[in-house]
């Protein structure tokens, strides 16, 4: 019992609060020089513009449904009531009056915005968005990722040359390259190409959404390749030869014993 007191004690470091302080003072002074740099630049800083990147009131636009003319605009206390009039006939827009973008008298084409203004339902900013689609993203890239690991973490181990080598060109290849440099050639090069192809059969266009997911399961498979190999042969070989022993065959007993 006094072992693991004594190991305790050597391991305790001296001063343990004092060096705690110094933690907290240098994370504070971070903190501080960050506040006057920010001071000392001649920028405004519009910190109240943030709170909308992440919840705001929707934005309604109201466009001219057909070419026309603004007949009238007549206004009842804080609403505007907007009349057009052209080659579709009438349409009647109600609209806050500081939103109406047009005036009485003026001609708008079809799809011109008549009226912009806040709603009074909130919606999700644009970095909520983006979070939101970056997490699916990276959760469906991880799936494959790892499907492609598990292939290819076998077919680096195999004894045919073809499946060998494919596998370390590739692994080669995927970790050589920065990821930046990928994602532009599957959205630009390999994105362009596949739709053209399916475009001139008339299958469809795949969207862009999941050539970064193709992109980013590919990365994470030559990563996770490498892993794969790596506990496959960690594992003792007589593993495999006590699972060939008892009559399974070699993918059984890799499927079932090694991985």
């Amino acid at each position: 019992m006094g072992e693991p007191e004594n190991h305790s004690q050597l391991n305790k470091i001296p001063h343990h609060n004092l060096w705690v302080a110094v933690f907290i003072a240098v994370i504070l002074s971070g903190i501080g020089l960050f506040y006057l740099a920010t001071q000392k630049v001649e920028y405004i800083w519009s910190w109240y513009r943030v709170p909308q990147y992440f919840a705001a009131k929707e934005d309604i636009r109201v466009i001219a449904e057909f070419d026309g003319r603004i007949d009238s605009i007549e206004v009842k206390g804080e609403t505007a009531v907007v009349i057009l009039k052209g080659t579709g006939g009438i349409q009647e827009i109600t609209a806050p009056k500081n939103g109406v973008t047009v005036k009485e008298g003026e001609s708008v084409d079809e799809a011109d915005e008549i009226a912009s203004f806040k709603g009074d339902n909130w919606e999700a900013g644009p970095l909520i968005l983006g979070l939101w689609i970056t997490i699916k993203v990276s959760l469906i890239a991880t799936i494959f990722g790892i499907l492609i690991g598990i292939i290819g973490g076998v077919c680096r181990i195999s004894s045919n040359p073809a499946l060998k080598w494919l596998t370390i060109v590739y692994i080669e290849l995927i970790r050589g390259s920065p990821l930046l440099v990928q994602i532009i050639i599957w959205y630009y090069v390999l994105g362009t190409v596949i739709n053209g192809l399916l475009a001139a059969y008339d299958i469809g266009r795949l969207d862009r959404y999941w050539y970064g997911v193709a992109c980013l399961a590919c990365f994470a498979g030559a990563y996770v390749t490498e892993i794969v190999r790596a506990g496959i042969q960690s594992i003792h070989r007589g593993q495999i030869e006590a699972a060939r022993s008892v009559g399974m065959t070699y993918l059984q007993s890799m499927w079932h014993i090694i991985l």
